[in-house]
């Protein structure tokens, strides 16, 4: 029995150790299985937290990218100065005609016939006959006669230096006498465009934006929406000289001679450009050398050697276009006839110049919004003008007029000063500003006039309360 007792001891003793190696082992493998878990969790959320962090990464990389092409396709706008390196003329579709212009002492003075003859009248209190009147050759030499009257008493529009054989060529009498058409049309003077300068008071030579984009889009070869959001304001001259003298157009066959108004070099003007950011200021300047460089490498070089390296080269205006710079062009393709400026008809290939050169610089960057706001003021007054005038129901109302009510009706309240001055010159281009007469009480005119000036009187006197 004692031995059998043994026997039984030494099993439970062996059976509780299997147990206890059993529950150890479980303890193990709920161990590892929880370790595992815990493992595949960490593993889990490791992955779930990259995938957040790379959702987040893509998520702000489109942002930046909206945000590059937001800055890229923002408009900017700088101002420029623009001083032309050699004579530029840009028409207007207009010519001088002998019957609207006289020239005395190497001098053009360009007058409206009909506002002459109507001062003739209050001179003599008699009409030229019909026969001057009616025939265009007694009217030239009737205006001729008249030219010391017309000049004294200021009744021309503007006036310009004329060169000196153009001037004799006028002091002949190029076939009046004899009614000869081509001597008459040999007279004819292409004008360049003019607009009101507020600086000047007067009416003067511009550059069209139109023909600066244009010759920035011939060359920059630019995108739709780069051409679309590339704006350039008209020009407007701080000094400008103009003068008339001759464009050569050269053939293999001879010359054929042009007379016609420009702008001459050293005239200096400032412009508004408006550009996206993706259009750097410098890729156009070296983009813009690039071709002219090609088109002519010893003209280029000629205008390039004087720039400093904030300005660059642009060409601009009439006898500047594919017919006048050539690029890339097979030598059968170049065009056989070349335009250039000269002072005289028959001067030397020395007094040759080249049209159309420009040297600009960038004044200001999104900056002088004082200046940027006259600019645009002006610009809008044109505008307004222009439409009134356009849109205006009664036909029979001449420019002056239509301004006038337009002005005494408010509509021009937010720049009233600059609409004034606008009529004044106007109504003394037509002979209507009379600031004295013989008959008050009925003078249409003089009644006008005093209206003008009183109304100037309280926008000067309206400015002087608003500084005090």
């Amino acid at each position: 029995m004692a031995k059998r007792k043994i026997n039984m001891d030494s099993l439970v003793s062996s059976y509780g150790k299997t147990q206890q190696q059993k529950s150890k082992k479980a303890d193990e493998s709920k161990k590892k299985r929880e370790q595992e878990q815990r493992e595949a969790k960490a593993l889990k959320e490791k992955h779930e937290q990259e995938e957040k962090e790379r959702a987040e990464s893509e998520r702000l990389a489109k942002i930046e990218a909206k945000k590059r092409e937001l800055e890229a396709n923002e408009l900017k706008t700088f101002k420029l100065k623009l001083t032309a390196l050699s004579p530029i003329h840009i028409g207007s579709g207009e010519e001088y005609e002998p019957t609207n212009y006289v020239i005395k002492e190497d001098r053009l003075y360009a007058f409206n016939e009909h506002v002459v003859i109507e001062k003739l009248y209050e001179r003599d209190k008699k009409l030229p006959s019909d026969d001057k009147l009616s025939d265009m050759y007694a009217l030239v030499a009737f205006f001729r006669e008249e030219a010391n009257f017309i000049i004294d008493n200021k009744l021309y529009i503007h006036s310009v230096s004329i060169s000196k054989d153009i001037s004799k060529l006028y002091s002949k009498d190029f076939g009046i006498s004899n009614n000869n058409d081509e001597s008459m049309n040999q007279m004819l003077i292409l004008k360049h465009i003019s607009t009101f300068n507020p600086y000047s008071g007067n009416f003067e030579p511009y550059i069209a934006g139109s023909s600066i984009k244009g010759a920035l889009q011939s060359v920059l070869e630019l995108s739709v929406e780069e051409s679309q959001k590339l704006k350039v304001s008209d020009a407007i001259g701080k000094e400008v000289k103009n003068h008339i003298a001759w464009s050569v157009r050269k053939t293999s066959k001879g010359s054929i001679a042009q007379k016609l108004e420009i702008i001459q070099k050293n005239s200096s003007f400032e412009a508004l450009l408006t550009k996206v950011n993706a259009l750097e200021i410098e890729t156009i300047k070296e983009k813009l050398h690039t071709f002219y460089q090609n088109a002519d490498m010893g003209l280029f070089l000629n205008y390039k050697k004087d720039l400093k390296s904030n300005e660059g080269l642009l060409r601009v205006g009439r006898y500047c276009g594919k017919a006048f710079i050539v690029k890339d062009l097979a030598e059968s393709e170049k065009p056989k006839t070349k335009s250039i400026f000269r002072m005289s008809e028959k001067g030397s290939r020395v007094d040759e110049v080249s049209f159309g050169w420009l040297k600009w610089e960038v004044m200001e960057d999104d900056a002088n919004k004082k200046d940027k706001t006259v600019e645009k003021k002006d610009l809008t007054l044109k505008e307004e003008i222009e439409e009134l005038i356009a849109n205006n129901p009664n036909r029979n109302d001449t420019d002056d007029i239509v301004i006038f009510n337009a002005i005494k009706s408010g509509k021009f309240d937010s720049f009233k000063a600059e609409a004034l001055d606008w009529l004044k010159n106007k109504m003394q281009e037509l002979g209507k500003w009379v600031e004295k007469s013989k008959n008050p009480t009925k003078d249409k005119k003089y009644k006008r006039t005093l209206d003008v000036l009183e109304m100037m009187k309280e926008c000067k006197y309206n400015k002087k309360e608003t500084l005090n």
